[in-house]
């Protein structure tokens, strides 16, 4: 009767297994099909923000258009191109009159120079009276002959003014429209610069106006799944129910899944058979007592019983009825003796099965559960003694319970190994960690040349810790090491447990691991980062670094720059390692 809930919940839970499984791979779905429609709507939304920007994009293009025609001083009809090659033609004259302003100002500055000269000359020569000597020889000179000189001088000097008035006045007038001009090329080409940048960007978001019809048409894909898969679900709801309140109350019962109600079915199965066997072997001998009673019904037999055994010699049939129980006892202690070498073979063969971890939780939580029944047992082994010795007819019994006792022994004894073996694994497997770690950063350590022997890897109570051990023995704690040494003992430790985990988290990120290495160390870090990749260690390998020497090791460089606006600019290329 106890056992019969349990088959029933077997029963209902394997007839509904099916459904569960596809109910459970629907909900799985669902929750794809869920992801995947967040992910389309959100790609969707930045389309149209970006499609959105475009149009502003757009827009800005036609007003740097607009400042540039006015800079350079076309017509509407001039586009980008038209613009580009009048800026050119506009740079040019830019030089040409550059260079002729300047020109014109040597000239002017020359000119003033010689001019400065002849106003010297005829002033010593009007000044000179009858020692008025010749400007060029330096003979000395008449008086009429100096005033003559002079008058020569002094036209020549007016002629050359006004040359160098001209020539300056014309340099001016070359310098204003060259500051003129300057103005416009400037504006000229900031405003093409500007929409060539902008036509570049719309050029990368022009291939996202298709993009936008097929999201939309994939998300609608999405919903017409999802929509199916949510009616089906309704559709399997109730019948998923059933088989998570089989489970439940497989659960209830201690019995973690359908295997092990399989087992309780058979053994519930062997006991019934067993009954039928008692039944049948209580009515025969009822049939043989009425038999030999001479009686019409078994009542009637024990009382003739009764009388007979009041009215004859008592001893005797006691002395009989006393052997014959213990006949029973001899069979029930040999049948008992059987059943032991059973319990034995059935040991060892759970022996075989103790290293199996995943039975280790199982057997925890039921050994309080077992510990429980133990001390029961033990109460009910107590009343059977005491019942077999104060009644033999119930010597099969005693026997059937002490066997069951035995069961429960043994799986107690079963449960307690198989905590002890994990306890120790779980040891063992730990040191192992720690001396693989431990050997793994000497590896790497050595590679840095630090004047230290080794690293050692210490155990305490709850955690590890690091010990570095100088060419003379002596350890010395990680906070007496300098910056850059506890630098080199980090790496060593993030590459040492990278190579114990075979590289399963991925990628490595180191984030400034030059900072505080000279040069050495920092050469030394560049051979070991070229191992790692050449040996396929890490499938991803990402450095954040300012130091150039390790772009030859690398298969892609990403540079961070600010542009002339303040705003950051990333740039990739190719590495050397590529």
């Amino acid at each position: 009767r106890e056992l019969k809930p349990i088959a029933d919940a077997y029963l209902e839970l394997k007839a509904n297994r099916g459904v569960h499984e596809e109910y459970e791979a629907l909900r799985s779905r669902l929750e794809e099909l869920r992801e995947a429609r967040r992910k389309a709507s959100d790609e969707l939304k930045v389309i149209e923000g970006q499609l959105a920007q475009a149009e502003l994009l757009s827009k800005s293009i036609e007003q740097a258009e607009q400042e540039a025609r006015a800079a350079i001083g076309v017509g509407q009809d001039c586009d980008i191109k038209c613009l580009e090659e009048r800026l050119r033609e506009l740079e040019s004259e830019l030089t040409e009159v550059r260079a002729r302003a300047q020109e014109l100002r040597a000239q002017a500055e020359a000119q003033e120079a010689r001019l400065r000269e002849l106003d010297e000359v005829v002033r010593l020569l009007r000044r000179g009276g009858r020692e008025a000597r010749c400007p060029v020889c330096g003979s000395p000179l008449s008086q009429e002959r100096a005033e003559s000189l002079a008058l020569h001088y002094s036209e020549e000097a007016s002629r050359l003014r006004a040359s160098a008035e001209a020539a300056r006045s014309q340099a001016e007038e070359l310098f204003r429209r060259l500051e003129d001009l300057e103005s416009r090329v400037s504006r000229a080409r900031t405003a093409i610069s500007t929409a060539s940048q902008i036509m570049s960007s719309l050029q990368g978001l022009s291939a996202l106006s298709s993009r936008l019809p097929e999201l939309k048409r994939s998300i609608e894909a999405i919903d017409r799944e999802a929509a199916e898969v949510e009616r089906r679900l309704k559709e399997l709801e109730q019948a998923n129910a059933s088989y998570l309140a089989a489970l439940a109350r497989l659960e209830a019962s201690g019995l973690r899944s359908p295997e092990a109600a399989q087992g309780v079915i058979d053994e519930l199965k062997r006991v019934e058979e067993e009954l039928e066997a008692s039944k049948a072997r209580r009515a025969q001998v009822e049939r043989e007592l009425i038999n030999k009673a001479s009686a019409k019904d078994l009542t009637e037999a024990i009382a003739k019983v009764k009388t007979a055994v009041e009215a004859a010699a008592r001893a005797r049939v006691l002395e009989g009825t006393a052997q014959s129980l213990r006949s029973q006892i001899s069979e029930a202690r040999a049948r008992l003796d059987e059943l032991r070498r059973r319990v034995e073979a059935l040991r060892s063969q759970v022996s075989a099965l103790e290293p199996k971890a995943r039975e280790c939780d199982e057997l925890r939580r039921r050994q309080e559960d077992i510990r429980t029944r133990r001390d029961q047992a033990l109460k009910e082994v107590a009343a059977l003694r005491s019942r077999i010795e104060q009644a033999k007819a119930d010597a099969e019994r005693a026997g059937e319970d002490e066997e069951a006792l035995s069961r429960a022994l043994d799986k107690l004894d079963a449960a307690l190994g198989a905590m002890a073996v994990m306890e120790r694994l779980e040891k063992a497997l730990y040191r192992r960690a720690l001396v693989s770690l431990e050997n793994e950063m000497n590896d790497v350590f050595r590679l840095f040349g630090l004047d230290y022997a080794r690293v050692e890897v210490r155990e305490s109570e709850d955690a590890f810790y690091f010990r570095v051990v100088d060419r003379q023995g002596v350890e010395r704690p990680v906070s007496t090491l300098s910056g850059g040494e506890q630098i080199v003992l980090s790496l060593a430790y993030v590459l040492a447990l990278n190579r114990i985990m075979q590289s399963k988290v991925g990628f490595l990120l180191l984030d400034e691991p030059t900072d505080m290495l000279d040069d050495a160390r920092r050469r030394a870090l560049v051979d070991i980062i070229g191992r790692v990749t050449e040996e396929g260690g890490v499938p991803q390998l990402i450095m954040i670094t300012h130091h150039t020497e390790v772009v030859d090791k690398v298969d892609k460089v990403c540079t961070v720059e600010k542009d002339r606006r303040g705003l950051s600019k990333v740039s990739c290329e190719e590495g050397e390692a590529a």
